[in-house]
């Protein structure tokens, strides 16, 4: 079972994350589309990564790849959230899955993609690159429940 948002704050998961107030406008959406997501928090160092952490990589990623296909996070502010290089060496440093690194390397060139192609075929590999993403994610998720 997923945990709420308040668990992770708690676990030190998302970073510097403010009480939230009972008023809307006190802009805690804001704040935390501008805080990083720390994988070393979700995922366990040194090869010891369980099923559910990776399950909960994928679901994490699912949420975001979900965000970028509709508009609600830039492919930029993707980088700037999760897929940035702290998390992407703790990746290659400490993740035994390869699944999991394929997805944060497709992550991480995603803001490329708008600089270095015309903007129709940007777009058309970008939800290539979603799409592919979203079965990498799948995979896992199919994988660990075959083990469990």
């Amino acid at each position: 079972m997923l945990k709420p948002l308040s668990a992770f704050v708690a676990a030190g998961i998302v970073e510097d994350a403010p009480r939230l107030e009972d008023d809307e406008s006190s802009g805690w959406y804001e704040h935390y589309m501008n805080e990083r997501v720390r994988l070393s928090n979700v995922l366990i160092a040194r090869g010891e990564e369980s099923a559910e952490h990776l399950a909960l990589f994928a679901l994490i990623n699912l949420g975001l790849i979900e965000s970028l296909a509709n508009g609600i996070l830039t492919a930029s502010d993707a980088v700037r959230l999760f897929y940035c290089a702290e998390n992407c060496m703790f990746v290659r440093k400490h993740v035994t899955n390869k699944t999991v690194d394929q997805i944060m390397s497709h992550g991480v060139q995603l803001p490329d993609l708008f600089e270095a192609l015309p903007t129709e075929e940007a777009f058309r590999e970008f939800q290539h690159e979603l799409s592919a993403m979203r079965s990498l994610c799948l995979k896992i998720l199919d994988t660990e429940k075959q083990v469990a």
